[in-house]
């Protein structure tokens, strides 16, 4: 039996970070293994439904894009120590579920480079890069907004975006392409989104001027 996708959203409402808002019981996130610290689906589970959501999405040659987020590294991280981690940690996850589709699935994950901070994933099914920047984007200033006062946030956040191609076609690519746009982001400052497309004009651009420069010599 086939699952028949609804459209995603044109219009989503606006979102609270910290929010203690009930996901609707629709989600498939809340019905699968959780991690215990932040309420996030498992590492495990988020990574079985990565691979099979490739594998039906890739049959139709349908689109699919995977959005990583963290919270920068900062004093008041480092302040409030594991515990405050953890409720950054669910906040974070109820804005996102509030501000996605039923069927987008948020998990988290393990990144030996990024230990600071809590680190997620966010699978979104029929959903190419494009509009996956702008969701991640659009999750990325609610959050910064809800984390401070006005024009001075307490905390920022980083935010990585890639999508299954011919030359990415499984989990396991897809997923270093994200968390490698995600430390990007981070490396630049942090309080921004990195796509992996990004990366790809950067080393088209520098191979351009290696190639001028040594044109001119």
């Amino acid at each position: 039996m086939e699952i028949e996708w609804e459209e995603p959203h044109t219009a989503i409402p606006e979102a609270r970070l910290g929010n203690e808002a009930t996901p609707s019981p629709k989600r498939l996130d809340i019905l699968l293994p959780a991690d215990q610290t932040t309420g996030a689906v498992t590492t495990q589970a988020g990574y079985v439904y990565l691979h099979a959501m490739i594998e039906m999405v890739m049959r139709k040659n349908q689109p699919l894009s995977l959005i990583c987020i963290a919270p920068d590294a900062s004093p008041t991280m480092e302040f409030l120590g594991e515990t405050g981690k953890n409720l950054i940690g669910q906040a974070i996850v109820r804005c996102i579920r509030q501000e996605t589709r039923d069927y987008d699935l948020v998990y988290t994950l393990s990144l030996p480079t990024i230990t600071d901070t809590p680190v997620f994933a966010l699978v979104c099914p029929l959903m190419n890069e494009e509009e996956a920047t702008a969701l991640g984007e659009r999750l990325r200033k609610i959050m910064t907004a809800q984390a401070g006062a006005e024009d001075h946030p307490w905390l920022s956040f980083s935010v990585g975006v890639a999508s299954i191609s011919l030359d990415a076609p499984d989990a396991d690519s897809l997923t270093a392409r994200a968390c490698a746009a995600l430390q990007r982001a981070r490396r630049l400052g942090g309080g921004r989104l990195w796509r992996h497309s990004d990366t790809l004009r950067a080393i088209i651009e520098n191979e351009s001027h290696y190639s001028e420069d040594s044109q001119s010599e």
